[in-house]
């Protein structure tokens, strides 16, 4: 099983997929991003036995997409291919690959692919990347995806981030507008407000360095 960490790939024609690259754009801009090792699309078996000699620890990992169709400006397939978190030890790791690899060909990507009218074979590279232990999660939006409005937008939940879309939780929101706050929470936040800014700021830098609007997935590990 031939993995590469990002920090040390240097191909810029490999079938990574869009997700993988947004993250090394990130890295190599010297932001702070887990470890991160990537399958590319096409790396072959996927024995469990040949998971150790990249595994720089057993975990826990989180092993995700990262499709040539993800994450790009005309269609995101966001929530079609599977994601594993928590996942510890070569052999679980091994078979959430196999998973994620699967699910490119699975029925609810299907159904989305025809919907979108595309009709080409879906090539799925594999991220692994090493988990962070989350007190607080979340998204962060450059622009209101709501109103388009060039407003920062936070929304947080306690814990792991999927709370935010598997299991349907109501996250709480921040709105930081020219320097201040136009919405935040009432009462206990789960995010301290210092953290908070810090996630607005660096959102800010990111779009301005990408030059374009960005949404952004963050923890704060307390």
């Amino acid at each position: 099983m031939e993995a590469v960490l990002l920090t040390e790939f240097s191909d810029p024609d490999a079938p990574i997929g869009g997700k993988a690259r947004h993250i090394r754009w990130l890295l190599d801009h010297r932001r702070r991003v887990p470890a991160t090792w990537v399958l590319p699309a096409g790396s072959g078996g996927h024995d469990p036995s040949e998971v150790p000699a990249w595994l720089s620890h057993d975990g826990p990992w989180a092993v995700r997409s990262s499709a040539a169709v993800e994450d790009g400006l005309e269609s995101s397939y966001a929530g079609q291919f599977a994601t594993f978190l928590d996942v510890s030890g070569p052999g679980e790791v091994a078979e959430a690959i196999r998973s994620v690899l699967a699910s490119a060909q699975g029925s609810i990507a299907g159904t989305y692919r025809k919907r979108k009218g595309d009709s080409e074979p879906v090539a799925m590279a594999v991220i692994v990347q090493e988990m962070v232990p989350p007190v607080v999660s979340g998204v962060a939006f450059s622009r209101n995806p709501m109103t388009g409005m060039n407003e920062v937008v936070i929304e947080a939940v306690r814990g792991r981030g999927d709370a935010l879309v598997g299991e349907g939780v109501t996250p709480e929101r921040w709105i930081e507008r020219w320097g201040g706050w136009t919405e935040r929470p009432s009462g206990e936040a789960v995010l301290p407000e210092s953290v908070a800014g810090t996630i607005a700021v660096e959102t800010i830098r990111i779009a301005a360095e990408f030059e374009s609007p960005v949404d952004l997935e963050w923890v704060w590990d307390g």
